[in-house]
């Protein structure tokens, strides 16, 4: 037998009895398939809420002629319903807060809002959007209607308890036709309990 001869059949060999193993041998397991993380958004936002705020409001009253400023401290209650539409939320709300502007002899006391708010569900956060009909009180020149707008962030502290903050911008023309416009710009705190 020559060398070649020799190298052939061990080749051979060595494939026959390798076969088997082979064919034996279970097919290696498919790669298992990518699946997206998809995170549920965990809160629910539809329901009442009722609460209280505690802000800090910077007003200005101007006619033609002058222009005064006061800032100082808000508080008060807040009310509403939100409806919770899977990824947005719609609401109104009631806000009343007593206030302490003044501008000379004319004291701004109180500061009520019929609020719509429409925002982002984020799951235990709100991010919102708010439009308003706002009415101040005056202990000299009576009480007017304006409008108010601005955002707010509300968080879930539980399954009842939220904690949000608020700014608004308001606008009052022509006060109760004293020519007198005011403006301000209020900032709250607030907790509430969601229903």
């Amino acid at each position: 037998m020559t060398i070649k001869s020799l190298t052939v059949s061990a080749l051979a060999l060595t494939t026959l009895l390798a076969a088997p193993v082979y064919a034996g041998s279970p097919a290696p397991a498919p790669a298992d398939p990518v699946v997206p993380v998809v995170i549920p958004v965990t809160g629910d936002w539809t329901g009442p809420y009722l609460g209280v705020e505690l802000g800090y409001g910077d007003a200005t009253a101007s006619t033609a002629f002058i222009s005064l400023s006061d800032n100082g401290m808000l508080y008060g209650i807040t009310a509403g319903y939100d409806h919770d539409f899977g990824n947005w939320v719609l609401g109104v709300g009631f806000d009343y807060d007593m206030a302490d502007l003044t501008f000379g002899a004319v004291n701004v006391e109180s500061i009520a809002r019929l609020k719509v708010r429409g925002g982002v569900d984020l799951g235990d956060g709100l991010l919102y959007g708010v439009a308003a009909a706002a009415r101040a009180d005056t202990n000299l020149i009576g009480n007017d209607t304006g409008w108010a707008a601005g955002l707010g962030y509300e968080h879930r502290l539980g399954s009842n308890w939220a904690l949000g903050g608020e700014a608004l911008y308001h606008s009052f023309d022509n006060f109760n036709g004293f020519g007198v416009d005011i403006e301000a710009t209020t900032i709250a705190v607030r907790v509430v309990y969601r229903f």
